[in-house]
């Protein structure tokens, strides 16, 4: 399947305050083949979405907890849970 969401605002998180308005996000079978600016390219897509309006941007993962609980993993496995 072959997606293309355009004229969408993209948050890259490459440069300070840098965002790109109007762009597009061509999709194929779940991975992301293409991020850019300006006009999409003439393809055969499955679905294009109307952008306008919405914004996308990478998921926010919260690694300051998940790093302290790496170093206890398994600390306590031979211990009664109550």
């Amino acid at each position: 399947m072959k997606l293309l969401i355009k004229d969408i605002s993209i948050v890259p998180m490459t440069a300070e305050n840098h965002i790109i308005a109007n762009g597009y996000l061509e999709i194929k079978d779940s991975y992301i083949q293409a991020v850019a600016g300006g006009e999409p390219p003439v393809g055969q897509y499955d679905h294009i979405v109307d952008g306008t309006d919405l914004v996308a941007l990478p998921g926010f993962i919260n690694s300051h907890t998940l790093a302290a609980m790496t170093l206890l993993r398994g600390y306590a496995d031979d211990m009664p849970l109550m």
